[in-house]
């Protein structure tokens, strides 16, 4: 993560975005938008990888447990959706 400086890509990314469709704000430079785009879409497939390994290795023993399952599914669900394909695959 050393070559991402310390940046919200978030906060950014939507400065970005309305500045993009006409809001009256300086732009964001080139290079941090860029940073932002490549940390978000690494952050994404950290995320995406981690509730697959919690859905498939979480024991559904506990409540608490059986609630986190509940939770990752959905998350991935959501990232299906997303990405265009239907859960179910």
């Amino acid at each position: 993560m050393k070559k991402y400086p310390n940046i919200n890509a978030r906060a950014i990314l939507k400065r970005h975005n309305r500045w993009r469709r006409g809001a009256e704000i300086p732009h964001e430079e080139p290079g941090f938008v860029g940073f932002a785009i490549e940390l978000i879409c690494l952050e994404h497939a950290e995320m995406e990888k981690t509730l697959l390994k919690l859905a498939r290795t979480t024991p559904i023993h506990s409540e608490q447990a059986s609630g986190m399952m509940r939770v990752a599914l959905s998350c991935l669900q959501k990232i299906k959706r997303r990405k265009g394909r239907h859960a179910s695959r």
